[in-house]
């Protein structure tokens, strides 16, 4: 069984890699000037993208933050040392 070229992240959206995209771009009949364009506005978009991802991500982990106060210190059932201060 042949691997598929195409493989599908989480959210649906299909990644082709620089290989297969430069295949299909020959299949096409596409002038290798335009298909030189089309692969460096692939990466590009790529690294754009995964920049989003990264920037949306931190985001979130800073809104979470906040959240964290209410994590408890000990865990439940467990007796608290002496000397150590309640939490």
């Amino acid at each position: 069984m042949v691997a598929q070229a195409q493989t599908e992240l989480a959210g649906g959206v299909p990644f082709v890699s620089d290989d297969d995209l430069r295949v299909a771009l020959s299949d096409a009949g596409v002038p290798s000037s335009t298909a030189d364009a089309i692969e460096e506005t692939n990466a590009d978009s790529r690294i754009e993208g995964l920049r989003a991802a990264t920037a949306a991500l931190a985001l979130l982990a800073l809104l979470a933050l906040p959240f964290t106060r209410g994590i408890p210190t000990v865990q439940p059932g467990a007796q608290p040392q002496a000397g150590a201060a309640p939490a």
